[in-house]
């Protein structure tokens, strides 16, 4: 038992690992470095970022299938900053109820389905591939914190047990400090999501 609870625990660390980098590591010949480094900024910022990109025979498609790919990050980095609040909060309140497991997993399945319709594209660069002349699309995907938290908070009032002992949890301190950053990075205009 306690080999597997080792093997979850080292991998959800290199998970989270993964996570905080907001996607691949941009390089020096990467043509959507700048889109990587607003992504980073806006994971370090407490928000959930990811580029995706794509090559498409035009435009449009290029840029749909740029957006698509986005997405499907997306989806992946929320599941990541879900998972790093789940564990603090478990290992907090150091409680093993099934109820309060089940109304957490509720709460985060609601909140992922109604925050990831928000992701909104912030940035986009493109590009015509060089020997192809097709267009090369980047598309930065971004959903803010304020709505992330104030999304988890709404969904967890509706579980009063849940919501009390969240309210009493250092996890819950740690949203309202980031709710808090970005609204004076908004305040400042350093932030455009």
């Amino acid at each position: 038992m306690k080999k597997v609870n080792l093997v979850i625990v080292v991998s959800l660390l290199l998970v989270g690992f993964w996570g905080c980098a907001a996607g691949p590591i941009a390089t020096q010949n990467d043509p959507f470095a700048d889109l990587q480094k607003q992504a980073t900024k806006i994971m370090n910022d407490g928000g959930v970022a990811v580029v995706g990109d794509a090559i498409g025979q035009d435009h449009s498609v290029a840029k749909d299938k740029a957006i698509m790919s986005a997405q499907g990050r997306m989806a992946e980095s929320f599941e990541v900053k879900v998972d790093r609040l789940k564990k603090r909060f478990f290992e907090e309140i150091g409680d093993n109820n099934p109820e309060i497991n089940q109304s957490y997993t509720d709460v985060m399945k609601t909140v992922a389905s109604v925050t990831l319709i928000g992701a909104i594209p912030v940035d986009t660069r493109y590009y015509n591939e060089p020997k192809t002349k097709k267009p090369h699309y980047g598309v930065l995907l971004a959903i803010n914190p304020k709505v992330i938290n104030e999304s988890i908070l709404n969904e967890m009032s509706k579980k009063p047990k849940l919501y009390e002992r969240f309210r009493a949890s250092q996890a819950f301190e740690d949203l309202q400090k980031e709710i808090d950053n970005y609204k004076k990075e908004k305040d400042s205009g350093n932030v455009n999501y």
